[in-house]
């Protein structure tokens, strides 16, 4: 097997969507994904993750209602993985990484507490959770993983009452918010890292669609705890021992103010962070209340995102790609009720030029905007546009660029020439066409 050719797996274990990176090599980890609408082979960060360690990407639904049925759910789901692939008896005995968005995340918290995944006894099996990332929504106990399990919260604006900082936990009594109620459990000893999520609202942008960048930050701060806490060859027996992160002497502390209203990019006149500092644990003496960050390296690369809103460059192995574009009728580029027009795009290393086809596609005003979603924060880019004119000079958000567009009258195609779309981090510049082909003339 460890001779073979590197071969990936795509399929179903027990009807749920699985893939497996490498075939030819033991498999070491499960991650286990309860987000709406990402597939396991689908999202490029996961992807990623689930290369550096040979991981299978899982889809199985985590129920907050039901957690011991969603940690067997998640037992069967490994079993049937081993026998779909009898090479690979490892993967029924695999400890894994849990994560999930809004409800889901409320599902993947109170599921890793499942005494069929995690002993109430932190030193005695089963401790199959390594780690566990709440995308969006932090929810009160029971809807927490163990207190020994690295947990991390993504949070994002005060708009959003679910995962906004400001904004006051569900059901909470006394009112808390959930920056608050973080650095309670943080407080309580429990490993627990709060990061916002800049530009990003509720599983998107004010601007629409996914954001993808918080994922990254997923991916950075959990290959720091696999680092530390995944054998280098997985058991095949039983399930290994998931450490206690309680007690683990690398950890850093990290605290922070929230500033509202500071309209500073990419934040926008949302949520920020300020004033951040960052110690190791034993020597922290900051007055103000912390949140967990498991070794210097995650507390310099959070550091540096809380301060900027842009991830490190080390945080992609990538250059700077489009991950969506589309045209949203209408003027108001943040309408939530425009009919959008999306197109098709190429995986990266790739670099996609998208294109779409519509039926006219703008209102009868004929204003519009090309919105292009990247894969991390961008600062600036330049336009052009044939078949059409520009509205006004493109605007950045995090990771959204939005050309505001008039369509002549006659034009039965538009194209718009991006120049130098340059990335926060410091990374290439990109340039991008971006054709809209329309279905049939206009009048």
């Amino acid at each position: 097997m460890s001779s073979a050719q590197a071969a990936s797996w795509d399929g179903l274990f027990a009807g749920r969507p699985a893939f497996v990176t490498d075939t030819s090599q033991p498999v070491r980890l499960a991650i286990v994904n309860n987000m709406t609408g990402v597939l396991p082979n689908s999202e490029i960060n996961l992807r990623t993750l689930a290369r550096r360690y040979n991981a299978v990407l899982l889809n199985i639904f985590l129920d907050w209602t039901d957690p011991a049925s969603s940690a067997q759910r998640i037992l069967d789901t490994l079993k049937a993985g081993s026998q779909a692939l009898p090479d690979h008896p490892e993967i029924q005995h695999l400890n894994v990484v849990l994560i999930g968005f809004s409800a889901g995340a409320a599902g993947a918290a109170i599921t890793a507490s499942s005494p069929l995944l995690s002993n109430p006894d932190p030193t005695k099996a089963p401790q199959r959770v390594l780690a566990v990332a709440a995308f969006d929504e932090l929810d009160q106990s029971p809807y927490l993983p163990p207190p020994w399990t690295p947990f991390l919260f993504l949070a994002d604006t005060q708009s959003d009452v679910y995962g906004g900082l400001t904004r006051p936990v569900e059901d909470m009594t006394p009112v808390t918010n959930h920056d608050v109620f973080a650095r309670q459990l943080a407080a309580q000893g429990r490993p627990i890292t709060v990061m916002l999520q800049p530009g990003e609202w509720h599983g998107g942008s004010r601007y629409g669609w996914n954001h993808e960048i918080s994922s990254r930050f997923f991916i950075f701060w959990t290959q720091e705890i696999l680092k530390a806490a995944l054998p280098a060859t997985p058991p095949t027996t039983a399930p290994f021992l998931a450490p206690d992160w309680r007690t683990y002497a690398g950890a850093y502390r990290g605290t922070y103010d929230v500033a509202l209203n500071t309209n500073t990019q990419p934040w926008g006149d949302d949520e920020r962070m300020t004033n951040v500092v960052i110690a190791p644990k034993a020597s922290y003496n900051d007055p103000r209340p912390y949140i967990w960050l498991p070794n210097q390296t995650v507390a310099n690369f959070w550091k540096t995102y809380a301060q900027t809103g842009a991830l490190p460059r080390e945080a992609a192995a990538y250059s700077l790609f489009a991950l969506y574009a589309f045209v949203r009728q209408g003027a108001d580029a943040a309408s939530q009720t425009a009919v959008d027009s999306p197109t098709t795009t190429a995986a990266p290393p790739t670099l996609p030029t998208p294109s779409y086809t519509s039926s006219c596609g703008f209102s009868s005003t004929g204003d519009a905007n090309l919105i292009v979603n990247f894969d991390r924060a961008i600062a600036s880019a330049d336009a052009a546009v044939s078949g059409g004119l520009l509205a006004g000079a493109p605007k950045v958000w995090a990771n959204v660029l939005m050309v505001p567009l008039k369509r002549t009258v006659y034009s039965q195609q538009l194209t718009v020439q991006l120049t130098n779309i340059t990335p926060i981090d410091g990374t290439t510049p990109l340039d991008l066409n971006v054709t809209a082909k329309y279905a049939s003339p206009c009048s």
